[in-house]
């Protein structure tokens, strides 16, 4: 029997700890996003409709065991939530916070996360707790809170389906748990249900009320010290006319303010079982005789067995655990780095789209001043005008059509314009185009001698072409020596067209290459990163593949991008046509 019970009672101190740890982390994870929405630089910079997206994030991250997240200013103020339903609400009803004992000692924590009593939501009415950031400015002047509400019906739902199956489908072995806050209210009770709310130190008669009141004074004394003393262990209460055992765990979260202290107390977990069963089970087996030795064998066996399952369970489930916030905290990474890609990217434009705007609106008050003064509604206009407003024109006119060109390929089925050409002749043709006002650098074109056939939207492709040697010309040096170097060619003996545009610039910094094709990515002093992006998403579209290189053993750096050219059998159904597009074909070396 000695045995039985120390099993019993080793099973439940590792079903205690496993719970207080996987609720521990839950409620760090809820810090972690409420510090990370309270630094961010949306908060700081009032940005409401940011600030909620976050929320929505964090809220998405933690529903099993959280209501809402809300941003309140310094007066109390509902200013974001992610629940609008909350917002609305507050809205109407004119709810301020600013005198709720919770707020005040938010503002009084010093950047320390602060969790609040167990009360009733005025505008939800149900019982939650509240963990609270407060928010500084740069000069650490108190600016508002970040709330989440924890919703103890759901806590406690998320804790019941953490507890061992064995346990939870077996009520005549677990007698439930019950889970206390700092101060000693019932956060939630899994077998007495009507006690949550109920304070053990103020209202410990009504909170013990189903024992025997012969048992009330023992059960009071038992709960209070554990909550009091803060360390896990385990004990037996007597319980009407059955002998409880209690497992207990302390629940911390790691402080958000390592100055004030390393970890906060939440609470107490109580896991109970019922202590006569393994009397009972002791009682039957002396009771067997001859195959006693074969039933303990036995009962041992199993015991073993499902010590095993038990504890792989809790290792996976641990896991499970370490993953998901490891998930969390990328996804927080990765809204922080969308968040400041998208703000570089409206500076950048906008900065972008003003440098020709602002030329075009020169000219136009100047030509309405000229008119003003000759009392005419006509004027003439040089032609150094009239190239300053189309060069602006089109230069406004290009910028619009990247950014629109973004929004189409990113799409799921960007349009493409497919029609079956010589690769070859179409980089001829935008070689010719581009050469036509360049001194320096030269630019060399080296071809295949057999058609490279494709099938795919020739204006794009020709815009990927365009992009890569004109990013070349930008980076190459101005001196008489420089070249571009161009080929295309079959890529082995794959079946795929391989172009190359090969320049004699600095090369590219390695740590500049992982980003080249990234949305918004520019090392130049002009444009807004998207020619290399936009490029990258119409190869893909073709179902190839964009990347670069530095050259080896001589300065500057290759663009190289692959496309699939046409399968054999429609080559047969093109090929008695007279030279495709009626082009002529291009040398093999070809220097402009």
């Amino acid at each position: 029997m000695s045995s039985a019970l120390n099993s019993n009672n080793q099973n439940s101190e590792i079903q205690a700890g496993d719970l207080s740890h996987i609720l521990s982390n839950q409620l760090q994870t809820v810090v972690s996003h409420l510090v990370s929405i309270s630094n961010s630089t949306d908060i700081r910079e009032q940005n409401v409709t940011e600030v909620k997206a976050l929320l929505n994030s964090a809220e998405y991250g933690t529903s099993p065991i959280t209501d809402y997240y809300n941003w309140n200013d310094q007066n109390g103020t509902l200013l974001a939530s992610s629940n609008q339903t909350i917002l609305s609400i507050a809205r109407q009803y004119h709810y301020f916070l600013s005198d709720a004992e919770f707020f005040v000692k938010a503002a009084e924590a010093r950047g320390t996360t602060y969790i609040s009593n167990a009360s009733v939501s005025p505008v939800t009415h149900l019982l939650r707790i509240l963990v609270i950031q407060p928010v500084y400015d740069s000069r650490h002047v108190f600016k508002g809170v970040v709330a989440a509400a924890l919703n103890l019906k759901t806590l406690g739902a998320f804790i019941s389906g953490q507890i061992s199956p064995i346990i939870r489908n077996n009520p005549s072995i677990g007698e439930g748990f019950t889970l206390y806050d700092a101060n000693g209210t019932v956060l939630y009770s899994s077998k007495f249900p009507s006690t949550i709310g109920l304070n053990l130190f103020t209202q410990g008669q009504n909170l013990t009320s189903m024992a025997l009141p012969s048992q009330r004074a023992a059960l009071l004394a038992f709960d209070q010290k554990i909550i009091e003393s803060r360390v896990p262990g385990m004990g037996t209460v007597p319980f009407r006319n059955e002998t409880r055992l209690v497992a207990y765990q302390p629940i911390f979260v790691n402080n958000s303010n390592p100055s004030r202290g390393q970890q906060q107390y939440f609470g107490m977990l109580l896991l109970g079982y019922n202590e006569n069963i393994p009397r009972l089970q002791a009682a039957q087996i002396a009771s067997i005789g001859t195959f006693t030795a074969l039933t303990i064998a036995g009962i041992g066996a199993g015991a073993v067995l499902a010590l095993v399952v038990f504890l792989r369970w809790n290792r996976r489930l641990e896991d499970t655990v370490r993953l998901r916030t490891a998930e969390l905290e990328k996804s927080n990474q990765e809204l922080k780095m969308r968040d400041i890609a998208q703000r570089d990217f409206i500076n950048t434009a906008a900065h972008e789209l003003r440098t020709p705007v602002q030329p075009l609106l020169g000219m136009a008050e100047l030509l309405r001043e000229n008119m003003n003064e000759k009392g005419t509604k006509t004027i003439e206009i040089s032609e150094s005008e009239l190239n300053l407003i189309e060069r602006n024109a089109k230069r406004l006119s290009e910028l619009t059509k990247n950014i629109l060109d973004v929004t189409r390929l990113e799409g799921q089925t960007p349009t493409l314009k497919k029609e079956i050409f010589d690769l070859r002749k179409d980089i001829q043709e935008r070689i010719d185009e581009i050469s036509a006002n360049l001194t320096v650098p030269k630019i060399s074109f080296f071809a295949s001698d057999d058609p490279l056939m494709v099938e795919g939207d020739r204006v794009r492709l020709g815009e990927v072409v365009s992009n890569l040697v004109n990013n070349a010309i930008r980076f190459s040096s101005k001196n008489q020596l420089s070249r571009l170097v161009i080929s295309a060619e079959k890529k082995n003996n794959d079946n795929f067209a391989l172009v190359k545009v090969k320049d004699s610039g600095p090369g590219i910094d390695s740590e500049v290459m992982p980003k080249l094709f990234t949305k918004f990515f520019t090392k130049s002093e002009s444009g807004i990163g998207l020619g290399l992006y936009i490029s990258k998403l119409i190869v893909e579209a073709h179902g190839g593949k964009i990347w670069a290189e530095n050259n080896t053993g001589e300065p500057g750096a290759s663009f190289i991008f692959t496309v699939p050219l046409l399968q054999s059998e429609k080559k047969e159904a093109v090929g008695s046509l007279p030279n495709q597009q009626g082009m002529k074909e291009p040398q093999t070396s070809h220097v402009v």
